[in-house]
């Protein structure tokens, strides 16, 4: 069964996000194109139908990140007073308790509001909450961040005395500017704690190769290209699929980004790419279970 790596589930919490608004994140900009289809489980938003539709796709288990920011960005395409939005780490660790079978779940931390503040909270996230991993937005700080920035480093020490990995989100909609996509800034981090996983979430796109490079030769980087390599009209987006070779497979994790796709069609997504079958079970399974110790 397939691991989908990044989803915000429609449970009580995620009804805050700005891709749970009047318009859906299927509906939103640049994404809302015109092959994607409507999201129903999004629309209604309903944990019966997210598990319906999860079977539908051959989905055996999801990630479900949290979100922690203190942003003023806007989203692509909203109005000038939305903004992403926050799902408190209860929240998320409540609706993972109601589904333990199909969900996983990530905490979120912003050091915004101070850097003591958040390694307890990354503390408190493992330890009580039950999070495997943690998640980080640093273009989303106020001030914007960039990854190796040393205000994150007391956070990414105290995740790697607890064993746990950081999603740090890196794509040219992640920040103020495109150079907060730049995975340098992410290799620098990976260098200075080499027994912590750094999962990339957008995989930096779209700075694809070199993502690609800092992947395949630092042993603690992950890349999550998500909707950059799910959605046919996103460009460049076979370069991901030509990454798995130079990984040899290693690596690289699934992830639909609903609902800005459905299931279904992220699935479908991947599968159009002609990913051999090894590097298509990798994917989409193996490195999930290897990452996570499943």
């Amino acid at each position: 069964m397939i691991i989908d790596f990044r989803v915000r589930p429609p449970v009580p919490g995620f009804e805050k996000l700005s891709i749970f608004g009047a318009r859906k994140g299927f509906e939103t900009y640049p994404f809302d194109t015109p092959e994607v289809e409507p999201v129903p489980s999004a629309i209604e938003f309903s944990m019966s139908l997210f598990l319906e539709e999860m079977e539908e796709a051959g989905i055996g288990r999801c990630v479900m990140m949290g979100r922690n920011t203190a942003t003023t960005l806007t989203p692509p395409g909203a109005d000038a007073t939305e903004t992403w939005g926050s799902v408190s780490n209860d929240e998320v660790a409540a609706a993972g308790a109601l589904y333990p079978d199909h969900l996983l779940y990530f905490g979120a931390v912003d050091p915004s509001g101070g850097v003591s503040e958040a390694v307890q909270e990354v503390e408190r996230c493992v330890k009580t909450l039950g999070c495997r991993g943690i998640v980080l937005e640093p273009g989303f700080c106020s001030p914007p961040l960039m990854p190796d920035a040393a205000r994150l480093y007391p956070v990414y020490d105290r995740c790697a005395e607890l064993g746990v990995p950081v999603a740090v989100t890196q794509s040219f909609e992640g920040g103020p500017r495109i150079r907060y996509a730049d995975p340098e800034s992410v290799e620098n981090a990976a260098h200075d704690f080499p027994s912590l996983n750094f999962i990339i979430v957008h995989a930096s796109y779209p700075y694809i190769l070199q993502a690609a490079s800092i992947c395949c030769f630092n042993p603690n980087v992950w890349l999550l290209p998500d909707l950059y390599m799910n959605v046919p009209t996103i460009p460049g987006r076979g370069l991901y699929a030509e990454a798995l070779k130079l990984t040899q497979g290693r690596r690289m994790l699934f992830g639909s980004a609903y609902p800005y796709r459905s299931l279904r069609q992220s699935v479908e997504g991947l599968r159009s790419l002609d990913i051999s079958p090894e590097f298509f079970r990798r994917i989409t399974h193996d490195n999930a279970v290897e990452l996570l110790s499943l």
